[in-house]
């Protein structure tokens, strides 16, 4: 393991480079959205699996209650999410996308994977389905490692 100290910390250095570069797409410069990157995160669970509960959008994301309340009351206040609570159990509050945010996903990921494009045309196709392949594999060791 000790040999792979260098290129693991290339690695994090190139996840960090990524992740700015997504965020700068995501911000859609010249656009009338404007959403963080886990405001993203948040809309496009709530875009996938229709409606959610807080508690899920904090496990999904790994972050506390609060900071997923926080986070779904300004897509509230902007007009991307409707929340309500449960009708099997007031206590629990259900999140829905909007009509607004259906629009605005749809223009920021084309938008982001027009980005990605552009990023990952310094790939031959070979060498892309091996990246695609690879980051899949990492991404479910990743996912089953959580459980």
């Amino acid at each position: 393991m000790a040999t792979r100290t260098k290129e693991l910390r290339d690695i994090l250095e190139g996840f960090h480079v990524f992740k700015r570069g997504i965020d700068a797409a995501i911000a859609c410069k010249g656009s009338d959205v404007h959403i963080s990157h886990s405001q993203w995160f948040v809309l496009d669970l709530i875009g996938r699996e229709k409606r959610v509960s807080i508690k899920e959008i904090s496990a999904t994301l790994g972050i506390s209650s609060s900071a997923a309340t926080q986070l779904v009351n300004e897509l509230v206040k902007d007009g991307y999410v409707l929340k309500r609570s449960d009708k099997k159990d007031g206590r629990v509050t259900v999140v829905a996308i909007s009509p607004k945010a259906t629009a605005a996903l749809a223009k920021l990921r084309t938008h982001v994977l027009r980005g990605m494009a552009k990023v990952f045309s310094s790939l031959s196709d070979e060498e892309f389905a091996t990246f695609h392949a690879l980051h899949v594999k990492l991404a479910r060791a990743v996912s089953n490692s959580k459980k």
